[in-house]
């Protein structure tokens, strides 16, 4: 009876002590790098015996429970195994060595918290990456606390030239795990972050798992190793995993990218409908911004940013990238003068799309045949030639989507000097009426021209509400 009431104290001010340390910030599992590099000893083992530190009476509060599929959680942080000794026979030695075939160890609690997205599997036969380091007392520990081992799926065997690399034998050890899906979010979690070329290409096939958070991790390691095309799948994740009550921690790596391919995925996003992910695109951008950037930032300007950082970033670059406008040596120069400098930098667009600041006898790329899709045709509404944006913007009339809106939007301020129907200007303003059915009927061109900036007003409202998200379908309410 002392025993057992000596246990569920333990377990009760363990549990506790978790989720405080949690709500604090629960200590940080070391890099796999890191773990790899500082240990000793490394060993691909499979478990043979466990016994607790303390006694359970009852097994299913230490039974090897599944660990949620949502990611890094407070209630996955309870004990899977709590602290005890662990007997494995060492199937190979891949650092270190010795001639022993037994490795036995004491470990810490094994929580949940630290090994999300599988059913984490401490039965003997389980397979393991034991990562250690030699104590003051000559006994093996763990190199990390919080993650002494990485769990793997008993079908895993070593290769022939484990030797040869390893780092590469602990990852293909890793990637063989992901063929079985339950051990699939773990790995991938793991591997996320490391920047390793065999990973990726190991984790390519997973791209579009079923499992959220498992697609989540492969797609953060797609970023971390600067594929630049899981950009759209990143953005398109983030807003199912929103939609959800979350997010996706891929998100978070948007302004990671240092390859100038990045640059076209991540200009558009400078729209997006998702605050986070323009602030994550606009920072990109600022990694590498050039020319092609100048229509979006432009449209930051306008950015209803409630923290003031979208349109300030915008007017540094738009500075930079344009010497004529003047240096800007402030972040918070643009918010003092916001009225001036926004008239300032939309009288410099103006004067930028009349072909004013090209070179004597320089002249602007245009194409002989207009594109036939809107993707194509969007970025066209900003050549620096009048004739070409008029062609742009009739064909848009007819063939504009979803996509064209922001595009439209910044094609109200164009300097078109035409007054008529195939004015840009009101081209786009049309177009948008007929996108955005919540507009309205569009005005007359006679009225448009009478009064441009009061016909744009309603646009410009409807847009910013837009990028606060105010269109977005309401979610359930439980």
């Amino acid at each position: 009876m002392i025993k057992r009431l000596v246990y569920v104290l333990l377990v009760f001010l363990m549990t506790s002590i978790c989720q405080k340390a949690y709500a604090f910030g629960m200590p940080s599992s070391k890099p796999l790098p890191q773990i790899i590099t500082q240990s000793q000893t490394i060993v691909f083992a499979s478990l043979t015996a466990y016994h607790p530190d303390v006694s359970p009476t009852n097994s299913t509060e230490t039974s090897s429970a599944p660990i949620g599929a949502a990611g890094p959680s407070i209630f996955t942080s309870r004990p899977v195994k709590p602290a005890g000794h662990y007997t494995f026979h060492i199937i190979a030695f891949l650092k270190g060595g010795s001639p022993t075939t037994v490795l036995n160890v004491n470990l810490p609690y094994i929580l949940g918290f630290y090994y999300p997205g599988s059913a984490l599997s401490i039965q003997n036969g389980s397979k393991f990456i034991v990562f250690l380091n030699t104590g003051s007392d000559g006994q093996f520990i763990p190199t990390d606390v919080t993650t002494p081992f990485m769990p793997l799926s008993a079908s895993v065997t070593l290769s022939k030239d484990h030797d040869s690399n390893l780092e590469e034998s602990i990852y293909g050890l890793m990637l063989a795990a992901c063929v079985d899906a339950k051990m699939r979010g773990t790995e991938s979690y793991f591997l996320r972050t490391v920047i390793n070329p065999s990973i990726v290409a190991g984790l390519l096939p997973y791209i579009d798992d079923k499992d959220l958070y498992t697609r989540d991790s492969v797609l953060t390691c797609m970023a971390s190793n600067q594929q630049v095309a899981a950009i759209p799948r990143i953005v398109a994740l983030n807003q199912i995993m929103k939609a959800g009550g979350g997010g996706a921690e891929s998100a978070s790596t948007l302004d990671n990218y240092q390859s100038p391919e990045a640059l076209p995925y991540l200009n558009p996003l400078s729209f997006s409908s998702d605050y986070y992910i323009r602030l994550k695109a606009i920072s990109g951008i600022d990694n590498l911004v050039n020319r092609t950037s100048i229509p979006y930032l432009m449209l930051a300007i306008r950015d209803p940013d409630y923290q003031n950082v979208i349109p300030p970033v915008a007017c540094r670059l738009l500075h930079q990238l344009n010497p004529s406008l003047g240096q800007l040596n402030e972040s918070s120069y643009f918010l003092r003068h916001r009225t001036t400098e926004t008239s300032k930098l939309f009288a410099w667009w103006s004067d930028e799309l009349l072909g004013k600041h090209l070179k004597p006898g320089q002249h602007p790329a245009t194409p002989t045949v207009l594109p036939g899709t809107p993707a194509l045709l969007n970025p066209l509404l900003f050549i620096p030639d009048t004739s070409t944006r008029r062609a742009v913007a009739s064909k848009l009339a007819r063939l504009g989507d979803k996509s064209s809106i922001p595009y439209l939007v910044l094609a109200l301020q164009d300097p078109d000097p035409q007054q008529n129907d195939g004015n840009v200007s009101y081209v786009a303003y049309k177009t948008l009426h007929r996108l955005v059915p919540a507009l309205g009927q569009a005005e007359a061109n006679g009225a448009f021209t009478a009064s441009p900036e009061t016909a744009k007003q309603p646009i410009y409202h409807w847009w910013q509400e837009e990028l606060m998200g105010k269109h977005q379908p309401k979610q359930p309410t439980s």
